[in-house]
């Protein structure tokens, strides 16, 4: 219903359309003298336009939604006949000529009552599934854990570590903060020890080199040759070497 408010001056104009388009293809006017069908073409361009138009700007957002629903279906159907009603007044037809006259006002509205009630049903379903989706448990992001040291544990986002660096018995840790700037931090453990934790996780990693573990969400390009590849890694501003036993491959079909 907030579209439909929104957008009162569109959905005015296009049930505007609609009906002169019935009216052609129907004659609905067809009881009218020709010199006053053109005042029934006219009434019907502007009596529906102003009433749609008019509901849809007074109508309470905040007023429940089947009551408006009520509103809106009810202007549908009284504009239109609203209009027949009118040109009525100028027509030289039969009794029997009438009934017939008035049900092709009645008529009109049902297409665009069926479509209103449809797409009304839909949002209703659609805010409902979108409701339940927020209200389950978001999944929390993987987590690398670091060893503990000096009885303290620290663990860092999975997805915003770049490559982990051998350096001695450390490792480097390049990784993006939350204000996506390149950090590097070092622990004391072993590339085995790093190795081990991401394959516990089924992380996607890869030890491209005895010296480096990548994940391969931030690698940009891969240089060079078989023997001598090259990484460049998104946000690092020096290339990484890959070892010839690495099969470059991997790489490759990860991206």
């Amino acid at each position: 219903m907030k579209l439909l408010k929104e957008n009162k001056l569109i959905v005015a104009a296009a049930y505007t359309v609609y009906c002169l388009v019935i009216c052609a293809l129907f004659g609905s006017f067809a009881l009218l003298t020709s010199f006053f069908q053109p005042i029934g073409y006219l009434l019907m361009a502007a009596i529906p336009f102003t009433a749609i138009w008019l509901l849809l700007k007074r109508m309470s957002l905040n007023e429940a939604l089947v009551r408006n629903t009520w509103f809106v279906i009810g202007a549908l159907f009284a504009a239109p006949l609203m209009v027949g009603l009118i040109a009525f007044l100028f027509s030289n037809g039969s009794e029997l000529g009438g009934l017939v006259y008035f049900s092709s006002f009645l008529i009109m509205p049902i297409l665009p009552v069926v479509l209103l009630v449809v797409w009304l049903v839909y949002e209703e379903l659609k805010s409902k599934v979108i409701l339940r989706n927020d209200a389950l448990p978001k999944e929390q992001p993987l987590k690398f854990q670091l060893p503990a040291e000096n009885g303290k544990s620290e663990a860092y986002q999975l997805n915003r570590i770049i490559a982990f660096e051998a350096n001695d018995n450390y490792v480097n840790l390049y990784m993006l903060s939350e204000k996506e700037e390149v950090v590097k931090v070092m622990h004391r453990m072993s590339m085995r020890f790093a190795q081990g934790v991401l394959n516990d996780l089924n992380a996607d990693f890869f030890r491209v080199h005895k010296s480096y573990i990548i994940n391969p969400a931030y690698l940009d390009t891969i240089e060079g040759k078989a023997q001598a590849y090259k990484l460049n890694m998104r946000h690092l501003p020096n290339p990484i070497s890959v070892s010839r036993s690495f099969d470059i491959d991997q790489l490759k079909r990860s991206n």
